[in-house]
């Protein structure tokens, strides 16, 4: 699998999977506000730089988002990635209805045009990101 890194922090990693076509971003500590935005922003930068129209998120140590930061993916993200190109998000969570709780309505965002799933398997996700 070909990389291309384009971020890496304690927070996260980003990078260009030749592979898929698409943005892997892996979350790898707890990351709240500015941390969390900057990550975030990081999917987008590198979605422009590769022309690229699929996002996978492995979440799974990622405990949850907060309140501000759920707004801020939900208002704010979300129509931003969609406007960089992403047309595919899937969201890989840890195994548990709680993890899945607190990312249903991002998946469903429904005020922008883009499909997004999630599972809390990894190579379901990354069979589903590659067949956009």
């Amino acid at each position: 699998m070909a990389r291309d890194v384009y971020e890496e922090t304690k927070t996260h990693t980003t990078y260009w999977d030749d592979e898929l076509e698409a943005v892997v971003h892996k979350w790898n500590n707890y990351a709240k506000g500015e941390q969390f935005r900057e990550g975030a922003e990081a999917m987008i930068e590198c979605t422009k730089e590769h022309g690229g129209s699929k996002i996978l998120i492995d979440h799974r140590d990622m405990t949850g988002v907060n309140r501000d930061d759920h707004e801020y993916l939900l208002e704010d993200w979300i129509p931003r990635a969609v406007d960089a190109g992403a047309e595919y998000h899937m969201v890989v969570h840890e195994q548990s209805t709680i993890a899945e709780m607190n990312l249903d309505d991002v998946v469903d965002a429904g005020d922008v045009d883009y499909t997004s799933d999630m599972t809390s398997d990894m190579d379901e996700a990354r069979k589903w990101i590659a067949s956009k």
